[in-house]
């Protein structure tokens, strides 16, 4: 399942593109679970998109399940409903925020990008550069900028990174198991925080974080840096190598954004529309509730499509396309409503450094045209699965 870079709409996108053809809210399978059986709908239009992820009755709670591992780490923030969720938040808000990730926090994101291209820089030989952006760029820089942020030992970029891989292969003993790990480290280091005064790291925000008016349990510190270190790492991975996938097999736009620099916060923006990371969220109907004009019981789920909301004919004129100059309009690849990306803000500070900095340093950079061009592939999460390049 692929996004072709000639524009042609893959298997993923065209049953994405059929569902969404199909109505507003489309009825869809029903799931066995120990509560008894659970008719799931689904959401594809940006309208109905927007009001799901708005709708009060809609619950997020089903995340406890698939990322908490059952709450055994406590309620996870991307779970959470109001007021809990938002209060949660509140902790982390003013460390995401434009001014924290624009100002004190900007040489923590930049830092590791650039250490990264000095790699490829220095590895370049008298015939020019040669590399696979994945392994040398977007896996390792975004778990070092969490590192940087979370006030942790460098040795702890693996097993931060591993919470997400473990996780998305289903293996949930095993995702236990680097959970168990993360948090035997994590502690002495939320106990350090606690009693030193607080710092700008998140590990002390964190321990010094209240809610409510009380502090932040040791067991609500740990699953907020675990989420963070799920949503840190491999989401940010697949976001940049979505990023350099598109510009990159669009030579067009990439001499466009090349050619005009400040065209570099478009062509972030218009890759998370083109290709998000994520392809859906779920919802369950706390009560019985009407979306679009259809009647959904409480306790059904519903399937909400980001990557179909985003590619929307209604809303965009060719949205198979990935052009930098496309009028902005708000998409849904970072979320929409209380839910919406944490690190929207980090995101568009990294993303932008990557592509100004492989622009300014990396001359002519280009496909390696001895390697298969580089497709997005993935049904529920999307990524290329390498980005071969050479540069002069």
């Amino acid at each position: 399942m692929t996004t072709d870079p000639t524009g042609a709409v893959d298997a993923t996108h065209a049953e994405l593109a059929r569902r969404r053809s199909l109505g507003p809210v489309v009825v869809e399978e029903v799931e066995s679970t120990v509560d008894g059986p659970r008719q799931w709908f689904g959401v594809y239009r940006w309208d109905e998109v927007r009001a799901a992820l708005s709708h009060e009755a809609l619950s997020a709670c089903l995340y406890h399940d698939e990322m908490g591992l059952g709450r055994r780490y406590g309620e996870v923030l991307l779970g959470m409903d109001p007021p809990a969720h938002r209060h949660h938040r509140a902790v982390l808000q003013p460390s995401f925020s434009r001014a924290s990730v624009s100002g004190r926090l900007r040489s923590a994101v930049t830092t590791p990008v650039d250490a990264a291209v000095d790699g490829l820089v220095d590895g370049r030989s008298g015939l020019g550069g040669r590399a696979d952006l994945l392994p040398a760029l977007c896996e390792p820089v975004p778990v070092r900028v969490l590192t940087a942020l979370l006030g942790v030992p460098a040795d702890l970029a693996g097993l931060l990174a591993d919470q997400a891989v473990v996780l998305g292969r289903g293996e949930p003993d095993r995702s236990v198991e680097v959970a168990d790990e993360l948090r035997a480290r994590v502690e002495p280091l939320v106990r350090a925080r606690r009693s030193a005064p607080p710092g700008d790291d998140l590990i002390s925000v964190l321990a010094h974080g209240t809610v409510a008016g009380r502090p932040l349990s040791d067991v609500e510190v740990f699953s907020h840096v675990r989420l963070l270190a799920i949503a840190g790492t491999d989401t940010v991975t697949r976001a940049m190598g979505n990023l350099l996938a598109a510009l990159l097999t669009h030579p067009t736009q990439l001499a466009a954004v090349r050619e005009d620099p400040r065209l570099v916060p478009a062509a972030v923006e218009e890759a998370i529309r083109w290709e998000c990371p994520a392809v859906s969220v779920p919802r369950i109907a706390r009560t019985d509730l009407e979306l679009a004009g259809a009647s959904i019981p409480a306790g059904s789920a519903v399937r909400v499509s980001l990557g179909a909301a985003n590619r929307d004919p209604a809303r965009w004129a060719h949205p198979e396309r990935y052009e930098v100059t496309r009028a902005a309009l708000p998409h849904a690849g970072f979320g929409i409503g209380a839910h919406s990306c944490l690190g929207l803000h980090l995101a568009h500070v990294l993303l932008g450094h990557v592509v100004t900095t492989l622009l300014g340093r990396l001359p002519g950079l280009r496909l390696d045209a001895e390697v298969p061009r580089p497709v997005v592939v993935g049904t529920d999460l999307r990524a290329p699965t390498h980005l071969a390049v050479r540069w002069d």
